[in-house]
């Protein structure tokens, strides 16, 4: 898998578009936005290739918004 750098730049508007769509506009949003960067960066090294690394980084978005233990995560 690529990069931080080049997960933002290939992946961070889907990403955003897909948080937008679990919260509203507000901290709320910003908050999980912070939350599923951390996860995504924790949870990089994990990435086998099993699935795109387009579903590997925006699967980690839902789990992020319900309240699930985030991947990577404590």
């Amino acid at each position: 898998m690529q990069d931080w750098e080049a997960i933002e730049r290939c992946y961070g508007a889907s990403m955003r578009r897909v948080v937008a769509s679990y919260a509203a506009p507000g901290p709320r949003r910003a908050e999980l936005g912070q939350e599923v960067a951390l996860a995504l960066w924790r949870a990089l090294p994990s990435f086998r290739g099993e699935s795109s690394e387009r579903t590997f980084v925006l699967r980690i978005v839902p789990t992020c918004a319900f309240g699930m233990p985030c991947a990577g995560g404590s």
